[in-house]
């Protein structure tokens, strides 16, 4: 709910108001959808080897891990399930808090992560000039 049921009210009146004028046509449903894919907000950070690490040498290879682990997470669904159930923890906590609905947040960003016809990992992350680049790219239909 959480707003969508003053939507959905107003869908309903627009298709009353469409069977006056097309009553020959069949109106199936007038519901609003939670796929939200013109309302993206996409977040990115850099990260240089040696915060990630006790030095740049073990940063870098935790880079590396990180950078592996998200490429794996776009070939393999199995892996980006988990991969983006993670990232959900922290989107849920603050679409919960600031009182969104995170049921219609969730099933669009995982519709989101399927876009492409395979369920994949919602990040991106690079190795650029000693940093750990990532960027993240999800619907967020939130008021």
């Amino acid at each position: 709910a959480m707003g969508a049921n003053m939507i959905n009210s107003i869908l309903e009146s627009v298709a009353n108001k469409l069977r006056e004028w097309f009553p020959e046509e069949e109106i199936l449903f007038s519901i609003l959808s939670n796929f939200a894919t013109e309302s993206l907000a996409s977040a990115c950070c850099e990260i240089p080897f040696e915060r990630l690490g006790r030095s740049k040498e073990i940063g870098e290879q935790i880079a590396k891990k990180i950078q592996q682990a998200g490429e794996y997470a776009k070939l393999d669904p199995y892996r980006a399930a988990t991969h983006n159930k993670g990232i959900m923890n922290g989107i849920a906590a603050v679409v919960a808090a600031t009182g969104n609905d995170t049921r219609a947040v969730s099933s669009s960003i995982h519709a989101y992560a399927a876009r492409n016809g395979l369920y994949q990992g919602l990040t991106d992350w690079q190795i650029k000039e000693n940093k750990l680049v990532g960027k993240l790219t999800v619907p967020l239909a939130v008021a």
